[in-house]
């Protein structure tokens, strides 16, 4: 009984295996299905016996590459494919009547096909799609798009040039709602990070961290559409800008508080100052020409050239300053003043005494020292005598005002050398914050 079952089995099975001597050809399928004559069944309708099912097409996103990020204009090119596939209720096939031909390829203007549309798009469609689809024989109908998209992208430049960026591709149909049509992707976040990168393509600036996937419906005009949004996520390679910016740029900084503890002269500071600064606006110039023109707060790096332009500036202030202080020497001034309202009041007093003289009046002291019986040889030694004492006096009060004139030049150079060295610490330790806080906002 049961040998008489698994014959019966047996005689079964080779009975539904196709014939291996019967020729079969793709237009025999085709002639199967009517396509050509039934287009308006294929073609212009959804492709669905019961109008009420929603169509679901499955989609496959495959990461290509980066071509190009453009800060400015806060766009992202991207090159990717995208495979849709959905059922076909009214294409079927046996593939063993036709010599187990489980499939082929049909032109795509034969059939139903969704349209679907990137809201992201901010440029002309540059997208080449397959002009034939492939169909199977349980009615399943894949169609592959290449795309070289570009697309708009919310660029946050705050850590450039150590930022992430994320930009998503929103991909959904206008013409169905969520009734009609529902996409859906056929991978997960994770399969489709690793898929994109076995195929993913190198680009220079820019490193392909991770792919998500993201279902979500989305409304218009009264109306709910489904949705896929690819988020793709990338990072910057900054070598290049370290070395072409922020690295010259901390060197010139370097430089300017070096030169400041130099015993060198205040003009050679200065000029040395104005160079420095003159390179920090060159690279000033370059950094603007990448950055975007208007943010919604400042980028580190505009804040880390800013710092370091207004450093430069005030250091330069200050050497100014102590030059001017140094010209103009306030001590010895002061001095002249001194001297100058000394000999007013040695002239009033000669003044005075010569009013008295005239008058028949002896001056105050003068009569103790001057004896008139003084004449002939030992007058004249005694006046000879009082000349030279007079004239030593004289080089003694200039000597000593000389004294008290260099005495106070020495203490003005001590007082800017002071005033100098607290200007070169106070800028170093504003550096070391300075620096500190820029770090401090670039990590985190």
């Amino acid at each position: 009984m049961l040998g008489s079952v698994v014959a019966s089995l047996f005689l079964a099975l080779l009975s539904a295996e196709a014939d291996p001597g019967q020729i079969c050809k793709y237009h025999d399928v085709v002639e199967y299905l009517n396509i050509t004559s039934n287009s308006d069944l294929f073609l212009y309708t959804k492709p669905k016996k019961n109008w009420k099912e929603p169509v679901e097409v499955e989609l496959d996103f495959t990461f290509v590459s980066i071509i190009s990020i453009r800060e400015k204009l806060q766009t992202a090119t991207f090159y990717f494919w995208l495979t849709m596939e959905w059922k076909n209720d009214f294409v079927s096939w046996n593939p063993l009547d036709f010599c187990n031909i489980s499939s082929f390829s049909m032109p795509a203007s034969l059939f139903w096909a969704p349209e679907i549309f990137i809201d992201e798009q901010a440029d002309e469609d540059k997208s080449t799609t397959s002009l034939f689809v492939h169909v199977q024989s349980n009615g399943q109908i894949r169609k592959v798009h290449v795309y070289r998209l570009t697309a708009s992208c919310g660029l946050l430049t705050d850590k450039f040039p150590f930022e992430k960026q994320r930009c998503n591709i929103s991909i959904f149909s206008t013409l169905y709602p969520v009734q009609d049509l529902i996409l859906k992707n056929t991978k997960t976040s994770e399969e489709a990070t690793r898929n994109s990168l076995s195929y993913y393509l190198a680009n220079g600036e820019w490193k392909f961290i991770n792919l998500r996937v993201i279902h979500h419906n989305s409304s218009a005009d009264g109306m709910c559409f489904s949705m896929v949004t690819y988020q793709i996520v990338m990072q910057r390679r900054p070598i290049l800008h370290v070395l072409n910016m922020i690295l010259p740029t901390c060197a010139l900084f370097l430089l300017d508080i070096a030169i400041s503890f130099t015993p060198a002269s205040f003009d050679f500071k200065i000029n040395f100052k104005i160079t420095l600064i003159l390179e920090v606006c060159v690279l000033s110039w370059i950094l603007n020409d990448i950055l975007p023109a208007a943010s919604d707060s400042p980028p580190v790096i505009a804040m880390f050239f800013s710092g370091v332009f207004l450093s430069m500036v005030i250091c330069l202030l200050e050497n100014c300053l102590l030059m001017t202080l140094k010209e103009r020497k306030p001590l010895r001034s002061l001095l002249n003043a001194r001297k100058l309202v000394l000999s007013f009041f040695k002239k009033e007093k000669t003044t005075s005494g010569n009013l008295a003289t005239h008058h028949g009046e002896v001056p105050p002291g003068q009569g103790e020292t001057w004896d008139p019986n003084l004449t002939g040889k030992e007058g004249k030694e005694t006046i000879l005598f009082l000349k030279e004492l007079h004239s030593e006096l004289q080089i003694i009060q200039q000597s000593a005002s000389s004294q008290d004139e260099d005495q106070a030049e020495l203490e003005w150079e001590q007082t800017l050398i002071f005033l100098e060295k607290v200007f070169s610490y106070t800028h170093l330790i504003a550096s070391v914050l300075f620096f500190a806080f820029i770090i401090i906002k670039w990590s985190y």
